[in-house]
């Protein structure tokens, strides 16, 4: 950060200050106040990777939402689907995350999609859009819940695990190392119930699995690696946040 602050002068890009955090990750989170806030922060952003780029990851934190997009044609791809959910939600492309697009037999393609929550609003209230030639519905998903990179426990992150146990290489579906969901054709079997000793005939992460439904704060606290979690960040500011996320073996 010194180094930063030594490069980057705030005032030429018309910010007067800006609030200093320590995200749970261990990352620092910058945020800028006031008018025009979301264009300073990008500036900043900017500013930053050019600074110290190659020995911090600097990102642009943002607010997203998940949703189901149904009703994709044989020509479909990934790139397509990305294109139209940033042209129809108004966002940038790079910020529209798309998963594999899945094609049962006999069925029309459906694929995951993660985009700004504001982008998102606008494709669900649009109702349907196209992707080439198909007229496609976008359905929102429900949040998942916070979960750990590494033992895949819920409630906790990966730097304030002390689990023990890294099943970060883990597919969600069947449990198994060497693949992720979207390509798993195997029984379902969830990894965490497994170690636990209790029914484990479902995905991980399924509305049944126990460690789902588990109770904040309640059972072995050390084991899971609970703890308070951190300040939430302000509505009313947005942030240039120099951090490692946390990220799931989808």
């Amino acid at each position: 950060m010194d180094t930063a602050e030594k490069s980057v002068d705030l005032s030429a890009l018309g910010i007067e200050g800006l609030r200093f955090r320590t995200a749970r990750t261990g990352g620092r989170v910058l945020e800028v106040a006031g008018a025009n806030k979301d264009h300073k922060a990008d500036e900043l952003a900017a500013k930053l990777r050019a600074t110290i780029g190659d020995v911090a990851r600097v990102s642009r934190p943002e607010l997203c939402a998940e949703m189901r997009i149904s009703g994709l044609g044989d020509a479909a791809t990934s790139q397509a689907v990305a294109a139209q959910v940033a042209k129809v939600g108004g966002c940038p492309v790079e910020g529209v995350k798309v998963g594999i697009i899945n094609r049962p037999p006999g069925r029309q393609g459906t694929v995951w999609v993660k985009c700004p929550v504001l982008a998102a609003k606008k494709i669900v209230a649009a109702g349907r859009f196209t992707v080439g030639w198909s007229t496609v519905r976008a359905t929102l998903l429900e949040a998942r819940p916070q979960r750990c990179y590494r033992c895949l426990v819920p409630g906790h992150l990966g730097v304030q695990c002390d689990c023990g146990t890294d099943r970060s290489a883990l597919c969600f579906r069947c449990g198994q190392p060497g693949h992720k969901a979207a390509t798993c054709v195997a029984e379902p079997s969830c990894a965490i119930c497994v170690s636990e000793g209790v029914e484990a005939g479902h995905r991980l992460g399924h509305k049944k699995c126990p460690a789902m439904n588990r109770p904040p704060n309640k059972g072995d606290k050390k084991k899971t690696g609970g703890g308070n979690p951190g300040p939430p960040a302000s509505s009313s500011t947005a942030a240039a946040d120099v951090e490692a996320m946390d990220t799931a073996h989808q």
